[in-house]
């Protein structure tokens, strides 16, 4: 307990004899600390670790001193056997259950496996054959947009066993990025050492006591983690954590505040404000990219974008734009340049990593396959596609900003690999109409359309399809659930990213579509006309305006559309029907157009 007197003693059993008293009053360490919109002063970060809490301990882990003994005594539920409960998730569960908060802390490693332990109220980091480095959380209560620099306060001492104590000579505090952890607290935000924005600290001379250490940070921001450890990646550089502090001492804006809107499981989308107004914001000459390094160097896409071209780039709205064809599992940055003013820049933005999205074809999956896997009482996805093929120069999320920048400004598309297909972005191009040769020949081909009216408008974007028009009303028909058995009827989960384009419509519809003797077809068209449910299976689909009022000067407000995951599950499906997706019967023509990103069709049951 802080601020506490202790009082300790020792008896030798044999001679009864007891040894003199030893006292000591802890020091106070605040754990309080702010969590949002930080402000400079403020601590945000504050740990000690006192959940970690042992019956006792000793072969030189802590600071120096040594112990033959090797067991452990139980205190409460809060047990770690000395040097077996390395950073594991099981461990972690039992830190956390016993009042810690280690599921938001985890570790890195350079190789090998996991080399941190937990200790009496520290944590040991690395082992004889290399070193690891505790990953906190990330800094939330940094405000969105900001560049701070923080002070970071390490209270560490080296492990003693050996010639640790030696070989410690600097500790290491960086600033990552994004990341994120997997069941078993490892970060997976990077690869390799050195790390980008870091600052060591000197042990020489002191490394065997518990010292605190203090470095400053710069260009720190929300998303990022602090890494800590020994500077040196090497064996036998093991290390002690007790404390770790953290201060906000600066906070700065960028000139461009950019911000990530939404993430698919293949596109992302951002935004930035440079002025007050809509025409400030559009006006400059604009180079931004996406980029898998933190300093902006490697390019996974990027383009520039002429100044003054309001109706040419941005349509008059507001900047925001959709890379596609994304790795779901990268971490990816973005910041944008004003390039009328080089010295205007954004701050960075990091795009985290997510779930990989595994792409199920209908012949990847076999009549067989689904009944077996049903038998045992377990369910098969049948069909999964997030549209990443669907991949051209670049497109506003919703095409809400109407960017449509010339090939010949692109500059790495070359680095994205050749096996993904361009598509157009001239407006007579985009439409499954218009690309239905194309389409058949990649792994959209099984899908189909339909429209009720005069004419049929769904549109190929960059990793996702948009259904209607302004003018018209459509549907999309996944392809033929041939792998449902013969004979038997399915229950069919059925997942969808979707969204609403700007003035679309709240609510829109997944149906089943089963073909009879009636269904007529021409090419990827569905001829013959489909009854479509009006129930509203998919709800809330409404963009959010965001910003201030809307004046006739260039205001702020504008539509935002994050992709909604939404769940539906159909019973009675058989083998050759498809899954429709569009608006309601109901709904008006210009008041219709709906955005699809990923689906996924799960068989849960089979009935004879």
């Amino acid at each position: 307990t802080q601020n506490t007197s202790y009082y300790f003693r020792v008896r030798e059993t044999g001679s009864e004899r007891w040894s003199n008293v030893v006292s000591a009053t802890t020091d106070m360490f605040d754990l309080s600390c702010v969590t949002s919109d930080a402000a400079v002063g403020d601590v945000i970060l504050a740990e000690d670790f006192h959940s970690l809490t042992n019956g006792g301990e000793g072969v030189a882990v802590s600071a120096g001193y040594g112990y033959s003994g090797t067991g452990s005594t139980t205190v409460s539920d809060k047990t770690f056997n000395r040097g077996t409960d390395d950073y594991t998730a099981a461990a972690a569960a039992r830190w956390t259950q016993s009042g810690g908060e280690i599921s938001q802390w985890g570790y890195w490693r350079s190789a090998g496996g996991a080399s941190l332990y937990f200790h009496q109220g520290h944590i040991k980091l690395g082992t004889g054959s290399g070193q690891s480095y505790l990953v906190t959380p990330m800094l939330t209560a940094i405000p969105e947009g900001k560049a701070a620099t923080i002070e970071v306060q390490v209270t560490a001492a080296a492990y003693a066993a050996n010639t640790d104590h030696t070989n410690v000579l600097a500790g290491i505090v960086s600033a990552e990025t994004g990341g994120s952890f997997n069941a078993a607290h490892l970060y997976s935000g990077l690869t390799s050492i050195p790390f980008d924005n870091s600052k060591t600290f000197s042990m020489a001379g002191t490394n065997t006591e518990w010292t605190t250490y203090t470095v400053t940070l710069g260009d720190v921001s929300s998303s990022s983690r602090l890494m800590i450890g020994a500077a040196n990646d090497a064996a036998n550089n093991r290390f002690n954590i007790s404390d770790v502090k953290v201060t906000v001492t600066a906070l700065e804006d960028a000139s461009i505040s950019a911000r990530m809107i939404t993430k698919s499981s293949s596109t992302v989308t951002v935004a930035w404000t440079y002025g007050s107004t809509n025409g400030v914001d559009i006006t400059p000459a604009y180079h931004f990219g996406l980029y898998t390094d933190r300093s902006c160097t490697t390019a996974f896409d990027e383009y520039d974008a002429a100044a003054n071209k309001e109706s040419d780039n941005w349509d008059n709205r507001r900047a925001r734009f959709t890379f596609s064809g994304i790795d779901p599992t990268q971490v990816y940055y973005f910041k944008v340049w004003n390039t009328t003013n080089n010295e205007d820049c954004s701050n960075l933005v990091t795009i985290p990593a997510s779930e990989a999205f595994n792409i199920v074809e209908i012949s990847d999956v076999s009549d067989t396959d689904v009944s077996s896997a049903v038998a045992g009482g377990g369910s098969i996805v049948i069909y999964a596609e997030d549209f990443s093929e669907l991949r051209w120069n670049g497109d506003s999320f919703n095409y809400a900003s109407g960017i449509s920048i010339p090939d010949g400004t692109r500059t790495s598309f070359a680095t994205v690999g050749s096996t993904v297909t361009k598509w157009s972005a001239n407006a007579n191009n985009y439409t499954f109409t218009n690309n239905a040769t194309a389409l058949s020949n990649s792994r959209l081909g099984g899908w189909m359309y339909y429209y009720p009216g005069s004419a049929a408008h769904i549109s190929i974007r960059p990793g996702y399809i948009q259904v209607s028009s302004g003018s018209y009303k459509s549907y999309a028909l996944s392809p033929a659930l041939d792998n449902i058995p013969a004979g038997c009827t399915a229950t069919v989960s059925v997942k969808v990213s979707v969204g609403a384009y700007p003035g679309g419509p709240t609510e829109g519809v997944l149906g089943v579509f089963s073909p009879d003797e009636n269904t007529t077809a021409s090419g990827i068209r569905v001829t013959s006309s489909i009854t479509i449910p009006d129930t509203a299976n998919l709800t809330s689909l409404k963009s959010t305006t965001v910003g201030g009022s809307n004046g006739a000067d260039g205001n702020q407000t504008y539509t935002e559309q994050a992709w909604q995951e939404k769940t539906v599950v159909f019973s009675g499906v058989k083998r050759g029907d498809r899954i429709l997706f569009g608006p309601k019967a109901s709904a008006a023509n210009g008041a219709g157009r709906l955005l699809l990103s990923d689906i996924t069709i799960t068989v849960t049951a089979l009935s004879e």
